[in-house]
């Protein structure tokens, strides 16, 4: 039988600290993904012709899931604010003379919508569904939301969950290899004094 030398569990310890770290780094990368939503992207036409537009995040009065909720209902489309994820808010503007027609390009999952709300006159307004043109008479700032079956948080949530899981197990499992390696190296030592 061949015999376990202190090179052999070391370099046995170092692999599995290695896949350990990889493993944690993917998953804190997937439990970081995991908090994100969809990403929207806009198509704004004049008189069915795409113009150029820019955006920048800087909005003045940002949208909440709560607000948007209460605006939903009153559209008469049910929902709860757990239910909401504002997933884009940007100031964009246009050197097109208004109105223009605005989509919101969402890839959208099975039990998904999308709706689109713009800052007007103190106050977020719903104007439409996404992926669907809207008419806009201004466009600053506007806002994104979209509304899931089961409620968003609880979906970020297991996905973090899960993941946090898997981080700490190959976190104790590191800990575990290196005070095994600290162990058999003192060992090692008394045994050849």
């Amino acid at each position: 039988m061949e015999e376990i030398t202190m090179k052999k569990v070391t370099k046995a310890l170092a692999f599995l600290a290695a896949l350990c770290l990889l493993v944690s780094v993917f998953a804190i990368t997937v439990m970081a993904a995991g908090s994100k939503s969809e990403a929207s992207e806009l198509t704004i036409t004049k008189d069915g012709q795409p113009v150029d537009y820019s955006t920048d995040s800087n909005v003045p009065v940002k949208l909440d899931a709560k607000t948007a909720a209460a605006l939903l209902n009153g559209a008469g489309i049910s929902c709860t604010e757990n239910q909401l994820s504002v997933i884009w808010q940007q100031n964009v503007t246009t050197a097109a003379e208004m109105p223009v027609q605005v989509t919101v390009n969402l890839d959208l999952k099975a039990g998904q919508d999308g709706y689109v709300f713009h800052y007007e006159n103190g106050a977020w307004v719903y104007m439409g569904k996404a992926n669907t043109p809207i008419t806009f008479n201004s466009l600053s700032p506007i806002g994104v939301v979209v509304k899931s079956d089961a409620p968003a948080s609880e979906s970020v949530a297991n996905t973090n969950d899960n993941n946090l899981v898997v981080a700490i197990v190959c976190g104790a499992v590191v800990v575990i290899g290196l005070i095994g390696t600290v162990v058999t190296i003192s060992l090692k030592k008394k045994n050849e004094a």
